[in-house]
């Protein structure tokens, strides 16, 4: 049975649990930036099958989780408000729908790119979102929790709270749509991934 761990922030650490296949990040303040080779239990990128972190965390770091091939679970602590470039970005393993917690504002880009998930849900917290953090998925839809100030969802389309910027369109619909009168900007990538 193996364990590891190492400091990943000013006062964080992480540390890797070889029987559950777990990597806990605890301690206080934002996870730091990493480099897509040189991240937290980078080392065990190819057995960590889940990550917790910590309540008293605030900030998910540059690619803090990038090419963790077999990560299939996030536990996001309440105090996450910030996920940044590319963190989860090629985990294949997280998959179905992407609960974002209501504490979190912003999601950076590339965030959740080439993953495998089908919806994602956003809490009330939210407002910024990257261009493109979701691309190459198969997203079919889009939900926006109603007391979000900045963010909406329609139909499974991702719209500014106002509708007058559409943000994102879930890519495996097909056939023709009429954009909504209101809109009067189409966000970067928004129907990106379209043949």
């Amino acid at each position: 049975e193996e364990s590891a761990s190492g400091t990943c922030g000013e006062n964080l650490t992480w540390e890797y649990d070889d029987a559950t296949g777990t990597l806990t990040i605890s301690g206080t303040g934002p996870i730091d930036d990493y480099s897509p080779y040189n991240r937290p239990g980078g080392k065990y990128e190819d057995k960590i099958e889940s990550v917790i972190i910590g309540d008293a965390v605030t900030g998910i770091g540059n690619n803090n989780f990038y090419g963790f091939d077999n990560l299939t679970s996030i536990t996001f602590g309440n105090g996450v408000t910030a996920i940044g470039e590319s963190a989860f970005q090629f985990c294949p393993g997280i998959t179905g729908e992407l609960v974002i917690p209501d504490g979190i504002t912003s999601i950076e880009s590339r965030a959740f790119a080439d993953c495998a998930i089908t919806s994602v849900k956003f809490g009330s917290g939210i407002k910024t979102v990257g261009t493109d953090e979701f691309t190459y998925n198969r997203i079919e839809s889009f939900s926006v929790s109603e007391e979000s100030l900045y963010l909406s969802g329609e139909n499974g389309v991702l719209f500014s709270k106002d509708k007058s910027a559409i943000i994102r369109y879930p890519m495996p619909k097909q056939g023709n749509y009429i954009l909504p009168d209101s809109v009067k900007v189409i966000k970067s990538y928004a129907f990106s991934g379209f043949k």
